[in-house]
């Protein structure tokens, strides 16, 4: 957003699914072309994290990032670990993100929250905005939260409830996964949530002026192979979120 010192417009490829769209197309970016890294999908290995955060490195954080789909969105892991002062991490999603994993210590597009809240010294607290009620049920499970993380992550379901993100003051990273607008919008690779996509730009626009923006991340794709009503649906939702977020 202007005024908020970004620095640009970052996209990530993986599957090659922005290829097929052109929201950015009229805009300066960089292009990060991770499609050759292995150990990426789903989950992270060390090996592929040293790779991915250096290459993040050469576009930095403070900007609007795009990650492909819902399966590398443990990549605001790497993009929020930068950040050297407090902040409130903002996360639209229609899952909590906060599982252990599946594989030992592996990071994963479903434990990412969880581990940023036990790594990150500088993340106060998580706002989880549209999750399922079952979702949400998953933050009381201590198998996979411990009392004291799960007493930092705020779960909002209305447009009122983002009083208590800006009546806290904090600088905030916002965090968009696709998939918790409603199937009517957009077809993401994940199920989905039932929001509308003028609440979503509604809600984002209310923090971006209300609150100092330290970087914001967007994920969510369809696949790869997807049909092309689903790309264009992905392009307009993606356009429309960029508007938003670099008016």
């Amino acid at each position: 957003m202007k005024g908020q010192g970004w620095s640009g417009l970052t996209l990530m490829n993986f599957t090659g699914v922005y290829r097929r769209e052109h929201f950015y197309g009229d805009r300066a970016h960089d292009w990060l072309d991770c499609s050759g890294i292995p150990g990426t999908y789903g989950y992270c290995d060390p090996a592929a994290a040293a790779r991915l955060r250096r290459r993040m490195h050469t576009a930095g954080r403070r900007g609007l990032h795009f990650l492909d789909n819902g399966n590398y969105h443990y990549l605001s892991y790497f993009w929020t670990e930068t950040i050297r002062r407090p902040f409130n991490l903002v996360v639209f999603d229609h899952h909590v993100d906060a599982r252990r994993p599946r594989f030992g210590p592996l990071l994963s597009c479903g434990s990412w929250l969880r581990e940023a809240l036990r790594d990150h010294p500088f993340l106060n607290r998580v706002f989880l905005i549209g999750a399922g009620r079952h979702q949400q049920e998953l933050l009381a499970d201590p198998a996979h939260l411990s009392e004291d993380a799960a007493a930092r992550i705020a779960c909002l379901n209305d447009g009122a409830a983002l009083d208590s993100i800006i009546a806290d003051g904090c600088p905030v990273y916002l965090s968009v996964d696709k998939d918790v607008l409603s199937p009517a919008v957009l077809t993401t690779n994940w199920d989905q949530g039932t929001m509308a996509l003028k609440t979503l730009t509604a809600a984002i626009r209310r923090l971006t002026r209300a609150l100092p923006v330290l970087g914001a991340d967007i994920c969510g794709e369809p696949s790869e192979n997807a049909r092309e009503k689903q790309i264009v649906q992905s392009d307009v939702v993606n356009r429309a979120l960029m508007q938003t977020l670099m008016a």
